[in-house]
């Protein structure tokens, strides 16, 4: 890839010789878009069971309110597969088992 395809990073100022591009560190753009895209879910993840950990500090929300249950498993699931793909694999122990711990009284929740 080259042009507006591709970003080279050259070793010429690094080793002062011919500038030749590092194949390894060639990224296109829709891999840089897609890092982006990743990047921005995993903060959504984060600031879902952040927001709930929080209303439920400031005693706004109740750690049984539907709200605050689905906010923590949306939040870990999504940080799962982030995880995952990442082959994270401590953060997917971490926010496999905070998924299955938040998803355990949405499952005993008895229907109104």
């Amino acid at each position: 890839m080259t042009g507006l395809a591709a970003r080279r990073f050259r070793t010429d100022a690094i080793l002062g010789g011919a500038s030749q591009p590092i194949p390894a560190l060639v990224v296109s753009r829709t891999e840089g878009m897609d890092q982006k895209m990743e990047q921005l879910v995993s903060v959504v993840g984060a600031l879902l069971i952040l927001g709930a950990y929080t209303v439920h500090q400031f005693g706004l929300m109740d750690r049984t309110h539907a709200a605050y249950i689905w906010m923590n498993f949306v939040g870990a699931l999504v940080l799962t597969v982030i995880a995952w793909r990442a082959q994270l694999w401590g953060f997917v122990l971490l926010e496999g088992a905070w998924a299955a711990v938040s998803i355990a009284p949405l499952i005993r929740r008895p229907r109104a």
